[in-house]
């Protein structure tokens, strides 16, 4: 018995249409998608830089900045050492950067960054019987559409594999509703939840038929791509607790409304199942809506990464003797609710 048939036994019907959970104060208000139910939260993001025995010659760090959006608002943000925020070339990311070419930490030296904020999160509920009587019409083919259909690094839409997988779902589903739906069952029922030692992305899930939130996601989203619906992963945290990182993902209906869906959680049984598609607590901070980042260099060209949550460094050293201790960074970030 696959988990499919598990949750069909449990009385959820996976391809018809979903009554999902609603938190007891949502209310769908007269749009499509509702924001409400708005919590705040303090976060403390951490970055602890250990030289080790290298001798540096240079020095770049990278630490994401929660964004704005209709389900966040960033209210207070205080970097120290104060840092240069810069936003990457598809504005769908912030990040605090930290260069360094000169005084950079000689070795056996260390260099912290503190990220403090706080922000106010709202849970995103949809109604789901105007919804599911909208003539949902067709996709403008504008910069949305072509951000959110392309393929990247992690997200390899054009996969053979993927691009064949989509159009099996396509030929089933009745427009881009149902196609997200059908797409969420078969990333739940094809994929097994395991640690990684790194982020692999969507073709490895595919493949491998396991991994974290940052592949259910990917390969969600690659699905969708793959099938010309704009959808985008979101990196974020719970908002409470120590070191408690998601990824979750959107899709996009042809009006515009972004509705989330998460994968990993949906695997955790039929209520999870039911509440991770349209709906998202009040408990999430988003910190990009990408994998794939770039940032502008102030020369030219420019840095990009396949994917940031916790932070990341470039280094160069003059010297590292044989055996000698490489620099090494410690992340950590912790948040608790505080009243709005």
């Amino acid at each position: 018995m696959t988990r499919r048939d598990a949750l069909c036994l449990a009385g959820v019907s996976l391809l018809g249409r979903f009554s999902p959970v609603l938190g007891k104060d949502d209310n769908p208000g007269d749009g499509v998608v509702h924001y409400g139910n708005e919590q705040s939260y303090e976060i403390t993001h951490r970055a602890s830089l250990a030289t080790g025995d290298a001798d540096l010659s240079s020095l770049e760090l990278w630490l994401p900045v929660p964004m704005d959006c209709p389900e966040q608002t960033v209210e207070r943000l205080v970097i120290q050492p104060k840092l240069p925020v810069r936003t990457d070339v598809m504005s769908q990311a912030t990040v605090a950067v930290l260069l360094k070419s000169k005084s950079v930490p000689r070795p056996g030296q260390s260099l912290s960054v503190e990220l403090n904020y706080t922000v106010k999160s709202r849970s995103i509920t949809v109604d789901w019987e105007r919804l599911n009587e909208a003539e949902l019409g067709e996709y403008k083919q504008d910069r949305d559409f072509r951000t959110f259909t392309r393929p990247e690094k992690k997200i390899e839409a054009k996969s053979a594999d993927i691009k064949r997988t989509a159009k099996e779902i396509a030929d089933r589903a009745q427009g881009p509703l149902e196609f997200a739906r059908q797409a969420y069952d078969w990333v739940i029922e094809h994929t097994k939840y395991q640690i990684l030692p790194d982020v692999e992305g969507a073709r490895y899930c595919f493949k491998q038929g396991h991994g974290e939130c940052t592949e259910y996601a990917a390969l969600f989203v690659a699905l969708c791509r793959a099938a010309g619906i704009p959808a985008r992963p979101v990196v974020g945290l719970w908002a409470e607790g120590n070191d408690r990182w998601h990824v979750w993902a959107e899709f996009m209906l042809p009006s515009g409304d972004w509705l989330p869906i998460d994968p990993t959680a949906g695997d955790k049984g039929e209520w999870a199942y039911r509440q991770a598609f349209g709906f998202r607590e009040n408990k999430l901070v988003v910190l990009c809506k990408t994998y794939e980042i770039r940032i502008p260099k102030k020369s030219r060209g420019q840095r990009s990464i396949e994917f940031l949550q916790a932070g990341a460094i470039w280094w160069k050293a003059r010297r590292l003797k044989p055996g000698g201790k490489p620099p090494h960074l410690t992340l950590s970030v912790t948040g608790r609710a505080v009243d709005s």
